[in-house]
């Protein structure tokens, strides 16, 4: 994107092709559209996170004005997007035909590896980055229109719709041959909406959605992103609660007894297609929110002990400026250890034997790829970026994407490891370890049905050192997803 551009005109569907809508009579009256954000990861290219946002999301009808949905802005990291789902937004719009969706993308921060031992170029000649390790805003294209997918898209009366916009960063970034970074979605099969069910009243799980309790009414909490804005559920007699204690929570556990204003928790839930989202599970991370910064490790420096991660998820309640200003989605930040540093893992009620669990101790379990939560201190803003140190490293879960060479239907099941990204570096033969009744699937059922040569992503706590190295709570098997 230019420094003087505005954010870019997604225009989606257009005069011609699509799969069509529902069929039949449209009716007259409203329907209920709810929105959600998938993606498939970038591949030659090193990008370990690319925030971005949208805003400003309208229909567009055959004819007639516009129906727009919402003039909010949201920012997500696409990158976690290829095991996850983002929540857009649940609305109501007229039964009708519509030809596109339209809405704004654009000022995103993206970090990846810079391979090339060149410069690249970003958003302008200003915008540059000749290090190792890169983050900056790449170019991208003003007002592309796209004509696949669900449009033109006819919404009949008193039915409820799942729509997915379900971006493809691989066949959208590309680094022209004058190294500028470039964003470009409309690219063949950038960009695709989608029907979840390929009707009504489809349902998909928005998961991991980290963020400090503001409220609770009944059974319904309201949590507050750093990142991501606010997302809303309802708690049942189903749901889970991970990692809280028994003094805090005691047996039987209830959402009553055990989710309270303050804390900081991780929530998984289910989206229904009229709105309705249904709390899983929830995860306590901090009992009271303090200042954190979660993100993903490039690079380590045993000498130092000292390492940089790419932000990809905060939650600042101290008012830091340099927390809140100098953290974006996709920003940089050089990490210290503190004189005593307290290591951790947050399994999310995954059943990883206390024996792996127990590796991640001290800092030579720390690897590129791993995703890990800190609590900064000593926070600093320097030429180079912002540097922090901390006592607390807690390892969360981290998403990537593998082509399966080797999956006997058991527990265990392999990746290529040339096929993961390559700040990895060599980690020999990658495992997958998956958990019957806590592991979830997309695209599959459960892990049988993956078939060797599948591209699958995956949401996995990663320990480089232990035998398999992955332990995955999701599965996305982007070969068989509809």
């Amino acid at each position: 994107m230019s420094a003087c551009s505005g954010p870019s005109v997604f225009r989606t569907g257009g005069s011609g092709g699509g799969t069509g809508g529902t069929g039949g009579g449209i009716g007259a009256g409203n329907a209920t559209l709810s929105v959600i954000v998938k993606d498939a990861p970038p591949a030659g290219i090193g990008v370990v996170d690319y925030g971005d946002f949208i805003g400003n999301i309208a229909l567009d009808p055959t004819t007639g004005p516009a129906v727009h949905l919402t003039q909010s802005t949201f920012s997500f990291d696409m990158t976690r997007l290829q095991s996850d789902t983002f929540y857009l937004g649940t609305f109501t719009v007229p039964a009708q035909q519509y030809r596109d969706i339209v809405f704004f993308t654009g000022d995103g921060t993206m970090a990846f590896v810079n391979g090339t031992g060149g410069t690249i170029i970003g958003s302008s000649a200003l915008v540059s980055c000749s290090n190792p390790l890169c983050s900056l805003q790449p170019d991208d294209f003003l007002h592309p229109i796209l004509n696949n997918g669900a449009f033109p898209l006819s919404i009949q009366a008193n039915q409820n719709y799942l729509l997915v916009l379900d971006f493809k960063l691989d066949n959208a970034v590309t680094l022209s041959g004058t190294n500028v970074l470039q964003v470009n979605f409309t690219a063949a099969n950038a960009l695709t909406p989608k029907l979840v069910g390929g009707g009504t009243n489809g349902t998909d799980v928005l998961e991991d959605f980290t963020g400090k309790v503001t409220a609770i009414t009944g059974s319904t909490v309201t949590v507050q992103s750093g990142t991501q804005g606010t997302l809303v559920a309802t708690a049942n007699s189903g749901t889970i609660f991970d990692n809280f204690s028994t003094t805090v929570c005691p047996s039987p556990q209830t959402f009553a007894a055990c989710v309270k204003v303050g804390q900081t928790i991780s929530i998984d839930a289910s989206v229904a297609a009229d709105g309705t989202i249904t709390l899983l599970e929830a995860d306590l991370l901090d009992a009271t929110a303090v200042d954190e910064i979660e993100g993903t490790i490039i690079t380590t420096d045993s000498s130092t002990q000292t390492f940089f991660m790419s932000v990809t998820d905060k939650t600042i309640v101290s008012g830091n400026s340099n927390l809140t200003n100098s953290t974006p989605d996709g920003g940089l930040i050089k990490v210290a250890l503190g004189a005593t540093p307290a290591f951790s893992v947050d399994t999310k009620g995954l059943s990883v034997p206390a024996g792996i669990i127990s590796n991640f101790a001290s800092f030579s379990a720390l690897g590129p790829g791993q995703t890990v939560r800190i609590q900064p201190t000593n926070v600093t803003f320097v030429f180079t970026g912002l540097q922090v140190t901390t006592n607390n490293i807690v390892l969360r879960f981290s998403r990537f994407t593998g082509n399966v060479t080797i999956n006997g239907g058991g527990p265990i099941f392999s990746v290529d490891a040339a096929s993961l990204p390559s700040y990895l570096g060599g980690i020999g033969n990658a495992q997958i370890q998956v958990f019957p009744a806590q592991t979830r699937y997309d695209g599959v059922t459960d892990n049988t049905k993956i078939n060797s040569g599948d591209s699958v992503s995956f949401r996995a706590l990663f320990l480089p050192n232990t035998t398999p190295q992955f332990f995955a709570a999701k599965v996305r098997d982007q070969t068989q997803l509809p």
